[in-house]
């Protein structure tokens, strides 16, 4: 309403779309805006003609940090030996059951191998998938929390990422090259 408003003033009114097919309030605001962003170029003709030449493409902003840190400074920052390999997974900022589910043999493949990690569950999903993992002994360097506070040391740190399919998610990942397994979410465009 904010932007629908501001856009019959003399403001500069600007969408981001994150996703190849554009949501409900950014095709409607397309009308009315002065530029469109997109992060991917056939989202452009997902839009309605009123709304198609204001579309730019230029992707998803990746913090500044994320770029200037080192692997080996974050490393050193959150606690991962240089001579590990290391996992960085998680389902998403709310958790993923089904990464979950999967996750819990992962989990205990990964202790087992003595690989670090770092896996977040989802605040309401950790007491669960803890239970089912109580029986194994975890390192210091393989941790499970149920939400990530601190992803730029945790990304720049990891040799593989195991994640749900967000678009910053996927920005982030490529900005920096890491392999990954990437888990898209049936319900999100």
């Amino acid at each position: 309403p904010i932007l629908l408003c501001a856009s019959g003033t003399k403001a500069i009114t600007v969408v981001h779309e994150q996703n190849s097919f554009p949501g409900v309030t950014n095709k409607i605001l397309s009308k009315k805006v002065d530029l469109v962003i997109t992060c991917f170029e056939e989202a452009k003709d997902r839009f309605p003609k009123k709304g198609q030449s204001k579309v730019t493409l230029l992707g998803n902003p990746v913090r500044e940090e994320l770029l200037k840190t080192t692997k080996e400074e974050a490393r050193k920052k959150i606690n991962i030996p240089m001579d590990k390999k290391m996992v960085l997974a998680y389902g998403g900022s709310g958790g993923f059951k089904k990464i979950n589910d999967a996750m819990v043999n992962t989990v205990r493949d990964m202790v087992k191998e003595d690989i670090a990690f770092i896996y977040a569950t989802g605040t309401r999903f950790y007491d669960h998938f803890m239970s089912k993992i109580e029986d194994i002994e975890l390192k210091e360097y393989q941790r499970i929390v149920p939400y990530l506070e601190d992803m730029t040391n945790s990304l720049s740190a990891c040799d593989i990422v195991i994640g749900s399919a967000g678009a910053t998610s996927l920005s982030e990942i490529t900005a920096l090259g890491k392999a990954s397994i990437i888990i898209p979410k049936a319900y999100t465009a």
